[in-house]
């Protein structure tokens, strides 16, 4: 562990022992009225626009200073979108990104996050940056088929990444029930605008995800995809790109490693 986050942790033992003198009813009302009332946050000034970012966590914090530096190829790919084009983001996680193309690129977002924790967040940040007209987000997964289904948990903090639906069970056995919907089901269900952009990064889902939008991959509408593959599987791999291939895309970038970003581009 980081000596500054051993530090932190001394602090806050510091503070939670110290208010024991306030008896332990008050000690509480005290620690709920700190939490409801000091939210970190932090804010990026991008092109004159103020984006504003809550950090429940250390991984939260660490994702909303670096998103842009991380992927940059993800933050050239959304500047390709015009004002009043539709995004959906499958595998929102806080929000960085909605956030980022809503402010920035003045687009209408659909963000999707199965995660609660995660959910919850992403909710916060778009309310605290007032885009509640353009980003419309939902707790469910995204899938091949329309069902409750669990959601197995790597970690357990805002920001946590590395989950799936289906999976095996992870070290700590946690897993939740989430809804998870076909797309094309769902945007016909809801009757919501088919996007111009997809943005995809579901952790080693890509193949059911892709299976449940099958019809919106085919739609005229689309313009271009941007998806994280899981490049260890070699038949996996070649499943997903072949399925773009047949509906007319071009792959127009490969990043590096188990984990990359393609970008494809509709002929």
């Amino acid at each position: 562990m980081k000596v500054k986050q051993k530090m932190i942790q001394f602090f806050w033992k510091l503070i939670k022992s110290s208010l024991r003198v306030f008896g332990k009813r008050n000690k509480y009302l005290i620690l709920a009225w700190l939490s409801e009332n000091n939210k970190p946050f932090i804010e990026k000034v991008i092109d004159k626009e103020i984006l504003k970012y809550y950090c429940p966590s250390t991984l939260s914090l660490s994702r909303s200073k670096d998103f842009i530096e991380t992927e940059p190829e993800t933050i050239e790919w959304l500047n390709q979108i015009n004002r009043g084009d539709y995004l959906l983001e499958i595998g929102s996680n806080i929000g960085n990104y909605s956030i980022y193309a809503a402010k920035i690129r003045k687009c209408n977002v659909i963000a999707i996050e199965p995660y609660y924790r995660n959910f919850s967040t992403l909710v916060d940040n778009i309310l605290l940056n007032n885009e509640g007209e353009k980003i419309k987000a939902f707790c469910i997964g995204a899938g091949n088929i329309t069902n409750l289904e669990y959601f197995n948990l790597e970690s357990t903090g805002e920001g946590a990444a590395g989950k799936n639906l289906f999976g095996a069970k992870d070290k700590t056995g946690t897993k939740i029930s989430v809804p998870i919907y076909r797309m094309d089901y769902f945007f016909e269900k809801y009757h919501l605008k088919l996007p111009n952009f997809i943005k995809i990064d579901v952790d080693g889902y890509e193949k059911n995800v892709i299976d449940g939008m099958q019809k919106m991959l085919s739609a005229s509408e689309l313009i271009s995809v941007i998806i994280e593959i899981y490049t260890g599987d070699e038949k996996h791999y070649n499943y997903i790109l072949n399925e773009f291939s047949s509906r007319g895309f071009k792959l127009a970038f490969t990043g590096e490693g188990w984990h990359a970003n393609h970008i494809f581009i509709k002929n």
